[in-house]
């Protein structure tokens, strides 16, 4: 439980189309675009991401575990798409 909490408070915000692109450099294909949001699919795995401009460090922990990624899996991916 602990090292939830630290791990909660040391996640660092994103916007919401950076967290997508990391997704779509992880596997995932873009299955539905809306306004609000975007839902991303790989497998039986899907994930719904809301549009805003920046995610909260605690949903971007749980869309991580919905998503199936280790940080490593998701570092990884967010490193990627800096660049674009």
């Amino acid at each position: 439980m602990a090292s939830a909490l630290l791990c909660r408070r040391f996640v660092a915000r994103i916007s919401s189309k950076a967290f997508v692109r990391a997704l779509a450099a992880a596997g995932f294909t873009v299955y539905r675009r809306t306004r609000e949001s975007t839902i991303l699919e790989r497998g039986i795995r899907a994930v719904a991401i809301r549009t805003c401009a920046e995610l909260d460090g605690a949903v971007i922990m749980d869309l991580r575990r919905m998503a199936g990624l280790s940080w490593q899996e998701l570092d990884a991916a967010l490193a990627g798409t800096r660049d674009l």
